[in-house]
């Protein structure tokens, strides 16, 4: 991406724009295939896709044009789930490239969050506070990774304001399957005292 620059008579959005489609058909092949093959896929690890080609795909839709909000904000949710230094990377590569925008800073919190970096995400979402036009959800963010970052009130809040910001279809289902998925571990937590106390009644559950 970086070599084309400047030798693409001025076409590099159009470039970019390919790169980022391509990343897209990419693992969306990947995951076609592996359910064919009856193969199930943990949304919290991708690396059994072998997506080796993402990251140099988003890198290099993001040299052509650094400004490429979606690609980041993909690279950013994506990633995590693939190897976390490339995440933490695209992120800042378009925090340097877009110092005005807050919602990166949201994405690079977000992936400390979930690598159990609370100080670090704390930080993140504290610089982020005072990006002109951020939301007051940085600062509840700044003051929740210190004292519960690994709660589910957190997570719960994370995913609720990745939802309402998202950008593309694929981060608002993500952000709605974490959501889903946070309602079962409560509704779990209810039902299996319940029950466990039936059997004790009871004898059978």
């Amino acid at each position: 991406g970086a070599r084309l620059k400047g030798f693409s008579l001025g076409f590099e959005g159009l470039i970019a724009d390919w790169y980022w489609m391509r990343s897209l058909q990419y693992i969306g092949e990947k995951v076609v295939k592996s359910r064919e093959a009856g193969q199930e896929i943990n949304l919290e690890n991708l690396t059994s896709l072998n997506p080796r080609l993402l990251y140099p795909l988003l890198d290099n839709a993001t040299d052509l044009d650094p400004h490429f909000m979606a690609v980041y904000s993909y690279g950013a949710i994506v990633l995590p789930a693939i190897d976390p230094d490339q995440a933490i990377k695209i992120a800042e590569k378009g925090i340097a490239n877009n110092p005005g925008e807050w919602r990166l800073s949201q994405h690079l919190g977000y992936i400390y969050w979930r690598l159990g970096r609370f100080e670090k995400a704390a930080e993140v979402y504290a610089e982020g506070a005072a990006i002109p036009g951020a939301p007051p959800f940085f600062k509840m963010m700044t003051a929740q990774m210190k004292s519960q970052g690994g709660s589910r009130e957190t997570a719960r809040a994370m995913y609720r304001q990745m939802f309402a910001e998202a950008g593309d279809s694929q981060t608002r289902e993500i952000a709605e399957r974490r959501l889903l998925q946070l309602d079962f571990f409560e509704e779990r937590d209810a039902v299996r005292p319940a029950l466990a106390g039936f059997k004790a009644k009871n004898n059978p559950c």
